[in-house]
């Protein structure tokens, strides 16, 4: 049950009041992000949407994402309220602050540096069997000496399973990193690691350029963008450039496993020690 006591939704109590939402983050009240505190003190994030379209214990399990590296789930479910019927998550904000925080476009050895802890933590989560299908820089925390200290993939995914189906784009965000195969509504099905591999492609894209690779100045024409491979022009170095290209493949075989975008980035962080 959620009590109404400040404008909708700041300051409601969810889960039977062991959690209370302090701070809009983004997006809108019907399908939007907060930050909370739980009942032990811990920083929680909160994401709001309308009901959603998969039963509630189907949705925490494929949600669950057991894996180091991965924030905890705390609560999925229906949330009744006097304004209408909304369905939360929760998930543990890591320590740290978030990737999206830094300054871009940053030199080759800084994208080298954050570039492997970031696929060092993904390579972790695939040996768990865990798909993060969710990396984008506002949801990883890095710690001050750069290695990450979470991430929390679930929010885009629980609102793209709420009704109405948001095609490819929610209101949360305006651009997008999850693989073309997921934006084209395939679903679970196609759950691969290789969609962490394109999004990595992109977060690596972004660090090195300070703008998204895909063409777009809304999600919307983002997501025909990477539908149909409409790459901006580059502006980081060939080195990275070359690196990434085929990670950014609208062809989910044709990107390359994750292990060679990590050799490919040691490479960049050996030459550029030197």
């Amino acid at each position: 049950m959620v009590t109404v006591a400040r404008e909708f939704p700041i300051g409601c109590t969810l889960d039977n009041g062991r959690i209370t939402i302090t701070e809009e983050l983004r997006g809108e009240p019907a399908r939007g992000q907060y930050r909370g505190t739980f009942a032990d003190g811990q920083r929680v994030l909160i994401t709001l949407a309308p009901p959603q379209r998969m039963p509630h214990p189907a949705l925490r399990d494929r949600l669950e994402l057991l894996a180091p590296g991965i924030t905890k789930l705390r609560f999925i479910g229906p949330l009744e309220t006097t304004v209408g019927r909304y369905d939360g998550l929760v998930e543990d904000e890591p320590e740290g602050t978030p990737l999206s925080d830094r300054d871009t476009p940053v030199d080759d050895a800084t994208v080298a540096r954050l570039g492997l802890a970031i696929a060092r933590a993904l390579v972790v989560a695939h040996e768990e069997g865990v798909v993060v299908l969710g990396l984008r820089p506002e949801l990883t925390w890095m710690r001050r000496n750069d290695d990450v200290a979470g991430i929390a993939p679930r929010c885009e995914t629980f609102l793209a399973d709420s009704e109405p189906p948001s095609g490819g784009v929610n209101h949360c965000f305006s651009t997008l990193y999850k693989a073309p195969e997921h934006l084209s509504e395939q679903g679970w099905t196609a759950k691969k690691p290789a969609a962490d591999v394109f999004s990595l492609g992109c977060v690596i894209g972004w660090l090195a350029t300070g703008e998204h690779p895909f063409e777009g100045e809304s999600a919307f024409e983002q997501l025909n963008a990477i539908l149909a491979g409409r790459r901006r022009s580059w502006t980081g170095s060939s080195e990275m450039a070359k690196l990434i290209a085929p990670a950014l493949s609208v062809r989910r075989e044709a990107r390359p496993p994750l292990a060679t975008l990590v050799a490919g980035l040691e490479g960049i962080a050996r030459s550029s020690a030197n």
